[in-house]
C-alpha cells in the first residue's frame, strides 16, 4: 500500500466509532493552515537562547549542527508515528484519543486530563509572558504583565469569532514569523567577516557527538522541538485527514527542521563563541553582528512577532482535547458544547481562564516544569502505541504507514526514555540529586495519584510471574478506583503549584527573579514528600512552616516504619 494510498470504505469496529464522534465536526482546515500550527507550535523562544549553553561543553560547529539534526530527526520520527495513528484513528484530541482507544480510556482520561488544565494552558502563558517581555523592550512602552493579558484575550477572541477567521489568523502569523526567520537567515550569509568555524566533520568531532555533554545538550534541544504533533489535536477539522494530517506533520517539522539548522548556523559563523557561551540571549547577542548596534532589537522584534502565531496555534488546538473529553464523559458534557459555527466555546473558555489565573498567579514556569514528565509519558505511549495497535489490530486501515518501521517509534522511544531518566535523575538548572527512594515513590504518587499500593508493595517479595497483574484485572481495579480519584490528585497537583506561585507573587523576596531560580520538578517532589530542599530553591523559605515541618515528621516516621520492614 502506498504511503498515502486511498481510504478502503470497509472499516473495522474502532475506525467506524472513530468516524461517529467526528462526523459532527465541520472539515474547515487544510494542508496549508494544518501545515502552519505545527511549524507555529514549535518554533518560539528556544531556538533563539539555548546554543549558549550547548557552547559551555561543545565548542565544534559540525556536532552543534549535529545536535539540532539529530534532535530533528527525532521529532521527524515523533511526527511520522502521529501520522500513522491519526490516519488509522482520524479524530480530534491528540493523546487523549489515542491512548484511550489503544490501551484503556483510564490512561487517555488521565492524558486529556492534564492537557486539559494545563498541558497547554501553562505554555500559553509562558509565552504571552515572554511576548510582553519582547514588546515592551523592543517598542519602549507598555507593561509586559498588561500585554500579556492583552495578547491571549485578543487571540482568544479571533478562534471564538469564527474558523475561517481563526485560520486565516494563524496563517498569517505564522508567515510572518517564517518571513522575518528567513530575513534573519539571508543577513547572516550576507554579513561579512565571517567567524572561523567550519561546519565540516574534524578530528575530535565524533567524541563531542557520543559524549555525555552531548546526550545532555539533546534533552533541550527536544524541548524546542516539541510541537510536532500539533495537528493531531484537530483531525476532525481537517479536510482529507487522512492525508492531510500525515503531511503536515511531516511538512511542518522539516521546515523547522531546516530552519533550526540554518539559524545555528548563522549564529556561529557571524558572532565569536566568547560572547555567546554561558548567555540566555544568544539571538539579540547575535542580532548585533549581523544588523548593527540596533540589532538586538530587531532580534528582537522578530521574536516578540513571532510568538502570537505560537500563542494562537496553542489557543486553537488545547480546547479540542477538552472538547473530546466532553463528547466522551457525561460529566463532561458542557466542555464539548459546540456553537453553530462548530466552535468548542466552553473549552476554549475554560481554558483562558487557566491561562488567565497562571499570568495572575506567575505560577507558569513551575506549571511547564511540574507537568512536562507527564507529557513525555503521554507522547512515549502514543508513539510506541504504533506498534502495539499494529498487533492488537491489525485488521484496521491504515491509510497512512509510518516510513522505515518499526525504525522511527524505537528511536523516538529511546530517546524519549533518555529524557525522562533524566528529569527523574538530574535537576536540570542545578545539577545531579542523588536518587533515593522517597523521591522515586513521590514521583509515582504524583503521576498515579494513590501512593498506599506502592509502599505495601515494597514490603513483600517480588510477586511470581503467574501471579502478577494482567490487563483484565486492571481493568476491574480501575473500577474499584474510579476517575475522581485521579481528577483529584493532579487537581492537587495543579493547585499546590498555583499556590507556590501566589506565595512568590506575595513575597517578593522569595519570588524567582530570573529562570535559574524557579523551583524545578525534584525539589517540589522533596517539598512534598517532607524532604528538605536546597537552601538557594525558591521552595526553602516555606520549609521554616510549622505546618511544613509537621508534615515532614509525619513523613520521616512512615518511611522510617518501611525501612524497619
Amino acid at each position: 500500500m502506498d504511503n498515502f494510498g486511498t481510504v478502503n470504505p470497509t472499516m473495522t469496529t474502532i475506525a467506524q466509532d472513530v468516524s461517529v464522534k467526528s462526523a459532527g465536526s465541520r472539515r474547515t482546515v487544510g494542508f496549508m493552515t494544518a501545515c502552519s500550527i505545527v511549524i507555529a507550535n514549535i518554533i518560539g523562544t528556544g531556538i533563539f537562547t539555548s546554543l549558549g549553553f550547548q557552547l559551555l561543553e561543545i565548542h565544534s560547529g559540525f556536532a552543534l549542527v549535529m545536535l539540532w539534526v539529530v534532535g530533528g530527526g527525532a521529532a521527524l520520527c515523533g511526527a511520522l508515528c502521529y501520522g500513522e495513528l491519526s490516519a488509522a484513528l482520524p479524530r480530534s484530541g491528540g493523546e487523549y484519543h489515542f491512548l484511550s482507544q489503544i490501551y484503556h480510556p483510564a490512561l487517555g482520561f488521565m492524558a486529556g486530563f492534564v492537557s486539559a488544565t494545563v498541558g497547554f494552558a501553562a505554555p500559553i502563558a509562558l509565552a504571552a509572558m515572554a511576548f510582553g517581555k519582547y514588546f515592551n523592550g523592543v517598542f519602549g512602552f507598555g507593561s509586559p504583565v498588561v500585554l500579556s493579558f492583552a495578547i491571549v484575550w485578543a487571540v482568544a477572541l479571533f478562534h471564538l469569532a469564527n474558523l475561517r477567521l481563526g485560520g486565516a489568523f494563524q496563517n498569517l502569523w505564522t508567515i510572518v514569523k517564517l518571513l522575518l526567520i528567513g530575513a534573519l537567515i539571508a543577513a547572516g550569509f550576507i554579513v561579512e567577516p565571517k567567524q572561523g568555524i567550519t561546519f565540516l566533520p574534524q578530528a575530535g568531532d565524533t567524541m563531542s557527538i557520543f559524549s555525555g555533554a552531548f546526550a545532555v545538550a539533546l534533552v533541550y534541544v527536544m524541548y524546542s522541538y516539541s510541537g510536532w504533533n500539533a495537528s493531531s489535536y484537530i483531525i476532525s477539522e481537517v479536510k482529507q485527514p487522512e492525508k492531510n494530517v500525515p503531511r503536515s506533520l511531516l511538512a511542518g517539522t522539516l521546515i523547522v527542521i531546516a530552519a533550526y539548522v540554518f539559524l545555528n548556523a548563522i549564529f556561529l559563523a557571524t558572532t565569536p563563541q566568547e560572547e555567546m557561551r554561558g548567555q540566555l540571549e544568544v539571538g539579540l547577542i547575535a542580532g548585533k553582528h549581523i544588523f548593527g548596534a540596533n540589532g538586538g532589537r530587531l532580534v528582537g522584534a522578530v521574536i516578540c512577532l513571532g510568538l502570537i502565531s505560537t500563542v494562537s496555534s496553542m489557543t486553537w488546538i488545547g480546547p479540542r482535547v477538552t472538547m473530546s473529553m466532553g463528547e466522551d464523559h457525561w460529566l463532561l458534557r458542557l466542555l464539548g458544547h459546540k456553537n453553530k459555527q462548530g466552535i468548542p466555546t466552553n473549552a476554549i473558555i475554560l481554558q483562558l481562564l487557566i491561562v488567565n489565573l497562571l499570568l495572575l498567579t506567575r505560577s507558569f514556569e513551575d506549571v511547564v516544569r511540574y507537568t512536562q514528565f507527564s507529557l513525555l509519558i503521554c507522547s512515549l505511549l502514543a508513539v510506541i502505541g504504533v506498534i502495539v495497535l499494529r498487533f492488537t489490530h491489525p485488521e484496521i486501515r491504515r491509510p497512512y504507514r509510518v516510513w522505515g518501521y518499526p525504525l522511527p517509534p524505537i528511536v523516538f522511544s529511546l530517546i524519549t526514555i533518555w529524557m525522562l531518566i533524566y528529569l527523574l535523575c538530574y535537576n536540570p538548572l542545578r545539577g545531579k540529586t542523588p536518587p533515593s527512594l522517597r523521591m522515586k515513590t513521590n514521583w509515582r504518587f504524583l503521576e498515579c495519584g494513590d501512593m498506599s499500593p506502592l509502599l505495601k508493595a515494597r514490603t513483600f517479595p517480588r510477586t511470581p510471574k503467574h501471579e502478577r497483574f494482567h490487563l483484565p484485572k486492571l481493568q476491574d481495579r480501575w473500577r474499584t478506583n474510579p476517575p475522581w480519584k485521579t481528577c483529584g490528585a493532579l487537581s492537587v497537583m495543579v493547585a499546590l503549584a498555583t499556590a507556590l506561585g501566589i506565595s512568590a507573587h506575595e513575597n517578593p523576596q522569595i519570588a524567582p527573579r530570573a529562570i535559574a531560580t524557579v523551583a524545578g520538578p525534584n525539589d517540589i517532589a522533596r517539598f512534598l514528600a517532607g524532604m528538605p530542599v536546597p537552601e538557594d530553591s525558591p521552595l526553602a523559605p516555606l520549609t521554616r512552616d510549622p505546618a511544613w515541618q509537621e508534615h515532614s515528621a509525619y513523613f520521616e516516621k512512615e518511611f522510617s516504619k518501611l525501612n524497619l520492614r
